[in-house]
């Protein structure tokens, strides 16, 4: 997309005052899901709508029918063996759409999702598996396009004490970038090697989500 595409398509994003973006960034296996349903149980504890959303299930939905045909297995399978098979596939898919449009389709293809939660009454937007800052305009830089957008990132150290490496090189690349840019940095402890149980403090994190919550939401919803 050009930057004339880019400012028209992000246009929109202003007019939600009221409503609040979240990206959470990290590792494989460093806690992003988990992190994403503390804060989307803490928000529907206080009756305020949240909904989490993943560049991920955008890219499983486009190669789902062909996957299907092709090798009868679902790109939404949970099944270790078969999901073994798909990932270079997938991988590969992601990486060619990011590369062809610069950064920007994966997250052209949440901004609809996104903004029709919020228009349809939904306050916080969750985004669970923030990878990405390549190019001038990346997924970060999609969430920093709200009035109100929180970014954490999440690190997780194994039973040895040591952070969990990255997964991939491009881990490597973009996460110190993100990293730079966060709101809040969290890092967990493994408290079971065999479940991979995680134990952290959510003080930082519903500390900055309450704050961000009073300050932008104008309804009734009235933190506790």
């Amino acid at each position: 997309m050009t930057k004339e595409e880019i400012d028209i398509s992000i246009s929109e994003n202003s007019n939600f005052q009221n409503k609040i973006i979240i990206g959470v960034s990290g590792y494989a296996r460093s806690g992003k899901n988990t992190l994403s349903e503390v804060i989307k149980n803490y928000c529907l504890s206080k009756s305020i709508d949240a909904k989490i959303f993943s560049f991920a299930f955008a890219l499983r939905l486009d190669l789902n029918s062909f996957c299907k045909e092709k090798f009868n297995i679902s790109a939404f399978t949970e099944q270790t063996e078969e999901k073994t098979k798909i990932r270079p596939l997938l991988i590969s898919y992601g990486e060619v759409q990011r590369r062809i449009s610069k950064g920007s389709y994966w997250w052209n293809k949440l901004k609809p999702e996104i903004n029709n939660f919020f228009k349809n009454g939904g306050d916080v937007a969750i985004i669970s598996d923030l990878r990405f800052k390549e190019y001038d305009f990346d997924e970060i830089d999609f969430i920093r396009s709200y009035p109100n957008n929180l970014i954490y990132c999440v690190t997780r150290k194994n039973e040895h004490g040591e952070i969990v490496p990255a997964a991939h090189e491009s881990e490597v690349e973009n996460f110190p970038k993100i990293c730079k840019k966060a709101d809040v940095h969290l890092t967990w402890e493994t408290v079971d090697v065999n479940s991979q149980e995680l134990v952290f403090n959510s003080l930082p994190v519903l500390n900055s989500l309450s704050k961000r919550i009073s300050n932008c939401l104008n309804n009734d919803k009235k933190e506790s």
